[in-house]
């Protein structure tokens, strides 16, 4: 595949002052799984389709940038057929991510060899799905990339899920490049 760390990324922040990032306005014009940082407070809100919510709970939370992005040790690229929403840890699948991480810097690259259609991947906080980061397939055999915020449960826990449109069919890629502790 090459090298997956090759291409500048970005994850663009709405910010403003925390009275301003939760009104109700603000939520109306945003995108679920959207992050918000509070510039009053420096506390990171992700949107979940409804509120925003904030990563964390209470305190100030720090990023560590990553020099080096980290390849998941299960989401490296294997060929997977569709599967259903898989509970992942986070310090198990990233080494050199902390238990105590509170959310990650994502980028989640597929490919599936079918042409464009439902095939996706899904990184989730919980198993319905309700906040997450999704990449779509939209060309057959090329790759996809989709940068994005995984917010982690107490347990320092996500969820991810692909639809493949067949057996083996769609390469999965999940590279950490940073994380929230």
């Amino acid at each position: 595949m090459g090298n997956l760390h090759s291409q500048d990324f970005q994850i663009k922040f709405k910010h403003g002052l925390a009275a301003n990032i939760n009104a109700a306005i603000t939520k109306s014009l945003a995108v679920e799984g959207e992050p918000h940082w509070t510039t009053d407070t420096n506390r990171l809100y992700v949107f979940d389709g409804t509120d925003n919510v904030l990563v964390g709970g209470s305190g100030v939370l720090n990023f560590v940038p990553l020099v080096t992005p980290i390849l998941g040790a299960t989401l490296n690229g294997a060929a997977r057929s569709t599967t259903a929403f898989t509970q992942v840890t986070a310090a198990t699948e990233f080494s050199g991510v902390p238990a105590a991480a509170k959310a990650l810097a994502t980028r989640l690259i597929i490919k599936d060899s079918s042409a464009a259609g439902t095939y996706y991947a899904t990184l989730s906080t919980n198993a319905t799905g309700e906040d997450h980061t999704a990449v779509y397939v939209n060309v057959a055999d090329r790759y996809i990339a989709c940068d994005g915020i995984v917010a982690l449960d107490a347990a320092g826990k996500f969820y991810w899920r692909c639809i493949a449109s067949g057996a083996n069919t769609l390469n999965v890629y999940l590279v950490c490049v940073g994380y929230w502790i």
